[in-house]
């Protein structure tokens, strides 16, 4: 025989649900100990381009990464978010139009690749005037080894200065409130090793080409 609940436990229970539902929207602070709420995007927000085996190392290890640093950023990539048995090209279109920042992968074998050409021009058309396209320079790439069309975006350098700027970028231009900025150096600050120590980790293939600075002259007509 089922026996009733006494009020003073109804009323227990009720403030355990409720504490259970207050936890459920914050988030703990490994840095300053301290909890909070805030909104969290609910799609994919940062799109990550690549093409080969070490760009593709690197983009995974960068969509791990972003997650750490900016709980807001919500990666895309489509080695690991496309759905077996969908269309992949339909599946990239569409993460392409709600896409706030792209980062585009390069290292000295990919600079030619078609599909990362295409995905770099996809990403520079977005709907979005306040979206951003910056390309991540990897294994010794300089800004003066790009051409056209990869030449006319924001170059990164894929170290540690650089990168902080790149994150400061992806933090103002996502779909919601930005973390301030002594938040988002402290969080830097704990995760860049991690990011640092899988780059440096980046093996060249065995016939990577020889780096060549791009003409000087050329000037992009628009």
């Amino acid at each position: 025989m089922l026996r009733s609940v006494p009020r003073s436990g109804q009323r227990a229970l009720a403030a355990m649900d409720a504490a259970k539902a207050r936890d459920a929207n914050q988030v703990y602070d490994t840095l300053t100990c301290e909890t909070g709420e805030f909104a969290m995007a609910d799609t994919n927000n940062v799109f990550i381009s690549w093409s080969g085996p070490r760009s593709k190392q690197a983009a995974e290890a960068l969509r791990e990464w972003l997650g750490n640093v900016l709980q807001n950023a919500r990666p895309w990539m489509s080695a690991t978010d496309i759905e077996k048995g969908s269309r992949g090209l339909d599946e990239i279109a569409r993460a392409l139009e709600a896409m706030k920042v792209g980062i585009i992968c390069l290292t000295p074998e990919n600079l030619t690749a078609e599909w990362l050409h295409f995905e770099a021009g996809a990403l520079s058309k977005t709907p979005d005037a306040k979206s951003r396209v910056c390309t991540y320079l990897l294994a010794g790439l300089e800004s003066a080894n790009l051409k056209p069309p990869l030449s006319l975006f924001q170059a990164t350098k894929a170290n540690k200065s650089e990168t902080r700027d790149l994150i400061r970028t992806i933090n103002k231009h996502l779909d919601v409130a930005p973390l301030p900025e002594s938040t988002l150096n402290a969080t830097f600050e704990k995760w860049w090793p991690d990011l640092e120590e899988k780059l440096n980790a980046l093996r060249a293939p065995s016939s990577a080409p020889h780096l060549v600075a791009a003409p000087t002259k050329w000037s992009p007509k628009f």
